[in-house]
């Protein structure tokens, strides 16, 4: 890792010598749709919105005005009953039933008000009397992002298309330079992500997971908002009860019992892939499907896959040779996943612009096996995970070494230009954590995780990691309810065992729970006295690790899509061009475009720095500012507002 202490006078002559470089003209980055069943769609008042018919057209979508102040954008036709009109994208569990996709909704029995307090990822979007509910699923998982500026309102599940399209009406967009001069320079586990509801562009803003936005159009354009059952779990205070934990276990377990077995009961999937790793919450996963009735177990195969630790995979191959499933390789993707004409598809930084930068340029532009569905522990460090959301470590809020710890600047943090940005990320991290009602400071970590990194992580509409859908089971308002009330036992920022999760897994499966777990999870593994049930066994586990031929008969050249894109994302020439561009909208941008020039020339003389995570994060902020920026240089004149 480079470490820039200090920026010399020689640094600021060639920055200077750089500002004179040749702007050229760079790549437009294009909308990339929502992968199925997701849809994406937006909704616009008191906007002129006849501008937007080619940007429909080329999306593939439909332009339709519900009254005199509102317009919709879908790609599903919108549903109208005699009361509203409403548009839904994603997918819904409910009762032990998936509905997946807006065309299984079109059939079913659900109503809106059905879907109210429902696990799954889903945007659903309600139009009647003038009033615009913005609403999404239990954990938030899809979230919305609007544009509010007291004159008109826009929302849309998709950030890029709500920045085209308010471009295209007119809407004169601009920088907020202060938050986006954070945003490209920050980097690491928290910072990786939104840290707060404002994005880079003025009056924009994300939805939190337990928000639901209403705008009444014909009300002076009020804007309100209402907390869901979430916002009440993670902010009430319920005292320590060993007989109430208990009763959560087992509603969770059913919850996620009842999650699973929707899956599997979905014709759509002839098979299901099980990722195991060496961690706590895709064994939960495995071992609750399990105990599903034979004729389902029999979609099942399973994918030991590693997560950061050496004995990951050794682990993992443990539990699952524990059963006598079929396992599986991946491979990435085949060409026709990787190039858009002559360009590489950039599709993820489209679908994540302004949300998230880590790992972001490794998923896939699409999927194509339509039949088979990847079950993952994914928002498991939500409902369960404990030390790795950054709030470990005995700081106060506002210490100086905690903020360090978070992540600050990959390459450099003690630039004297860069005061001013600095002390803007401070008030901004500080700002969000003070507002939430939890005292202890790693309970408040918990919160910001849920907030924002465990959906722009976990969020499938975002994020295709092999060429299938995923999922996860793990959306329980139960284990999160145990969690918290255990939570609560600590303080002083001290990290909580993985009790919740071994208690739920002997619950569900108790040979699992004794089965070892990687190595990094040794330090969070209770004592036996602190658990509901104390099984006094040694397991050792078959845990050589087994070939296996790759799921489709096709070989497809492993990682193709990764190598491009991060090829393409090695031209350091692009990222320059990024940078002179951010520079020439505002000047007020020198001190970021400095280091990071300082830092692009570093990644030149060592390439390795370049190629790890932090350094593909770093390049990719400069390419969500600039791309976030080119939205704010519009041409169109006159008036937008109807």
């Amino acid at each position: 890792m480079i470490a820039i202490k200090q920026l010399t006078e020689e640094d600021e002559k060639a920055f200077q010598e750089f500002l004179k470089t040749e702007r050229k003209e760079l790549p437009k980055l294009h909308i990339a749709p929502l992968p199925f069943p997701h849809e994406t769609m937006a909704v616009f008042s008191h906007l002129r919105t006849n501008d937007l018919a080619e940007l429909a057209k080329s999306c593939g979508m439909t332009l339709k005005e519900i009254d005199s102040e509102t317009t919709v954008l879908t790609h599903h036709p919108v549903f109208e009953n005699s009361s509203e009109t409403y548009a839904f994208s994603g997918y819904v569990l409910k009762n032990g039933h998936l509905t997946f996709g807006a065309d299984e909704m079109s059939t079913s029995d659900l109503k809106p008000d059905d879907l109210d307090g429902c696990y799954g990822e889903f945007n659903l979007l309600r139009i009647a009397d003038g009033q615009i509910k913005l609403i999404a699923d239990f954990f938030g998982m899809s979230p919305w992002y609007y544009y509010e500026d007291g004159s008109i309102f826009a929302a849309s599940n998709h950030y890029h298309l709500l920045l085209e399209s308010l471009k295209r009406c007119g809407v004169k967009l601009s920088m907020n330079i202060r938050r986006s001069r954070v945003n490209i320079i920050t980097s690491g586990y928290t910072y990786g992500s939104n840290f707060t509801t404002d994005m880079d562009v003025n009056h924009c803003y994300l939805t939190l997971p337990f928000e639901k936005i209403i705008y009444n159009s014909r009300g002076g354009g009020a804007l309100s908002k209402e907390n869901t059952e979430l916002y009440k779990i993670l902010t009430e205070s319920e005292e320590w009860d060993e007989d109430v934990y208990e009763d959560y276990l087992r509603k969770a377990k059913d919850e996620i019992y009842d999650n699973t077995l929707a899956y599997f009961t979905n014709d759509r999937f002839k098979q299901i892939v099980i990722d195991v790793s060496g961690g706590f919450d895709s064994r939960i996963v495995f071992a609750t499907a399990n105990n599903l009735p034979i004729r389902l177990r029999k979609k099942i195969v399973t994918h030991t896959r590693r997560s950061g630790t050496r004995d990951d995979l050794e682990k993992a191959a443990g539990v699952t040779n524990l059963y006598s499933y079929g396992k599986v390789n991946y491979r990435d993707t085949d060409e026709s996943d990787v190039m858009c004409g002559d360009e590489v598809d950039l599709a993820q930084i489209s679908r994540n612009l302004g949300s998230f930068a880590v790992n972001s340029t490794l998923y896939l532009n699409r999927y194509s096996n339509k039949d088979r569905l990847q079950l993952t522990g994914g928002i498991g460090d939500a409902v369960f995970g404990y030390k790795r959301i950054r709030g470990s470590l005995d700081y106060s809020l506002g210490d100086k070494r905690l903020l360090s710890y978070l992540g600050g600047c990959y390459l450099w943090n003690n630039v004297e230009q860069l005061k001013d940005v600095f002390a803007d990320q401070e008030n901004i991290i500080l700002k969000t954590l003070e507002g939430y009602s939890c005292n202890d400071l790693f309970q408040k970590f918990h919160v910001l995780y849920i907030n924002y990194r465990n959906r722009m992580n976990f969020g499938n509409a975002h994020n295709i990691e092999y060429n299938n859908f995923r999922v996860s089971p793990l959306h329980s308002k139960y284990a999160l309810k145990a969690k918290w009330m255990y939570f609560r036992r600590f303080s002083n920022n001290k990290i909580p065992d993985e009790k919740i999760s071994i208690d739920l897994l002997t619950m569900i499966n108790p040979l699992m729970a004794v089965v070892p777990f990687a190595a990094n999870n040794d330090d969070v593994i209770p004592p036996k006295e602190n658990l509901l049930w104390k099984i006094n066994v040694d397991i050792k586990p078959d845990s050589e690790t087994k070939s296996s031929k790759p799921l489709d008969e096709k070989v497809e050249p492993e990682k193709l899509y990764r190598t491009k894109v991060m090829e393409y994302m090695s031209d350091l020439s692009v990222a320059e061009q990024m940078l002179l561009q951010i520079y020439d909208y505002s000047h007020e941008y020198e001190p970021v475009c400095l280091g990071l020039y300082r830092v692009l020339r570093e990644f030149k003389d060592s390439p390795e720095d370049l190629r790890s995570g932090h350094g593909m994060e770093q390049i990719r902020k400069i390419y969500d500012v600039y791309y976030q920026m080119t939205e704010c240089q519009s041409d169109n004149i006159g008036g937008y507002r109807v």
